[in-house]
Formats: structure tokens, C-alpha cells, sequence
């Protein structure tokens, strides 16, 4: 037999004419040989679209191409967060300076500038000591 892909309302078509067959009397096999095609076909066709009406499988269709489009959509934002992560760790390396903040003009590298400072609050003056009053 020529294998040939239907589309899924010429499947539905195939089957309901296959039903017409069914109740004319005639078995599965005649009325596989006069949709020409194979039993398993026919099964397969009637497990996947059994009660489906030609409108339904056009939706199925449209829903099964906006899954690929989205499925597709999914792994390139995936490829591109994964990208963007591997970068991000380039750049917080040794050497390099922290992700999104860059040094001030002149500092060094892990070294805060004079006078800024370095996260938390500003550290307090000790208290002067008195050398004349022991505890």
C-alpha cells in the first residue's frame, strides 16, 4: 500500500464511512480494504479521533501547533536564562568586578574606595579612654 499522511478531517471523514460500512453489515476487514487502509490503521485512527467531529480535530490541530509554538518559545528563553547565568558567573570571577556594581575610579579590586562604606552601617569612633580611672 502507498503511505500517504491524512489530515485529521479525512481521518474523521474515513471513519464515519467506515461506521456506515460497520452497520451496512460488513467486517472491519471490507471496510478497511474499501478506506484502503490497514487494520491497525483503523484502530489506531478510532482509539485517537472515535467520536470527534471535524470542527473538534481542526481545534485539536490548532492546539497541538500552538503547544510546538510554545514549547519552542520555552526552550529559547531557557537557552537564553541559562546564557545570561553562565555570564553572570564569568564576570564575578577573581579579577573581575561584582555582577552589576562596578569599582570606583582607582580603587582596587575587593577593596572599597576611602570613605565609602562597605555595606552595613558606618562603624562607630572607639570611645577615648581615661588613663586616669581604672575598674
Amino acid at each position: 500500500m502507498k503511505r500517504t499522511r491524512h489530515t485529521a478531517e479525512q481521518i474523521i471523514r474515513k471513519l464515519k464511512t467506515a461506521d456506515q460500512l460497520l452497520a451496512q453489515g460488513q467486517t472491519v476487514a471490507d471496510a478497511c480494504r474499501v478506506l484502503e487502509v490497514s487494520q491497525p490503521t483503523y484502530h489506531r485512527w478510532r482509539q485517537l479521533y472515535g467520536g470527534m467531529k471535524a470542527e473538534e480535530a481542526k481545534r485539536l490541530s490548532q492546539l497541538e501547533k500552538e503547544n510546538a509554538r510554545l514549547k519552542r518559545l520555552l526552550a529559547e528563553a531557557e537557552l537564553d536564562k541559562a546564557m545570561l547565568k553562565d555570564l553572570a558567573e564569568e564576570t564575578s570571577e577573581p579579577g573581575a568586578s561584582p555582577a552589576g556594581r562596578h569599582s570606583p575610579a582607582g580603587a582596587l579590586p575587593g577593596i572599597p574606595a576611602e570613605g565609602l562604606p562597605r555595606g552595613g552601617p558606618a562603624p562607630q569612633q572607639p570611645a577615648p579612654c581615661r588613663q586616669g580611672r581604672r575598674s
